[in-house]
């Protein structure tokens, strides 16, 4: 009975799986749906309401990649702060005040590919 315990099993598996994969399909269509009709009604926009639909999703962007700034320099101070606990501390050419100490000890920076 184990073979036929398997198969039993495997089968069950597909059915849920394709069940699963069916509301995932389903989702993605509605949403691609949605999106052609919000493309049409932009598209009836008259062109100064165009203009401004334009303005606020390139000031949505910017506000956007501000914020992916703010979190990159936050990791790279905490990833800094964390050598200097470990006494790890050197230079981290991504922070410019370090770079500029560097450059003014060593007259380079120790990564660059410059001959001395």
């Amino acid at each position: 009975m184990g073979i036929k315990n398997f198969f039993k099993n495997a089968f069950k598996d597909m059915k849920d799986s394709a069940k699963s994969q069916h509301e995932v399909d389903k989702a993605q269509f509605r949403a691609a749906k949605a999106e052609s009709r919000a493309n049409w009604e932009e598209a009836k926009l008259s062109p100064k309401q165009r203009r401004e639909l334009m303005e606020q999703e390139r000031q949505a962007k910017i506000a956007e990649a501000n914020a992916r700034e703010a979190e990159a320099k936050a990791r790279i101070e905490n990833a800094h702060n964390l050598k200097i606990n470990k006494g790890e501390a050197e230079c981290d050419p991504l922070r410019f005040s370090c770079y500029e100490e560097n450059t003014k000890i060593q007259g380079r920076h120790k990564n660059s590919r410059t001959p001395d």
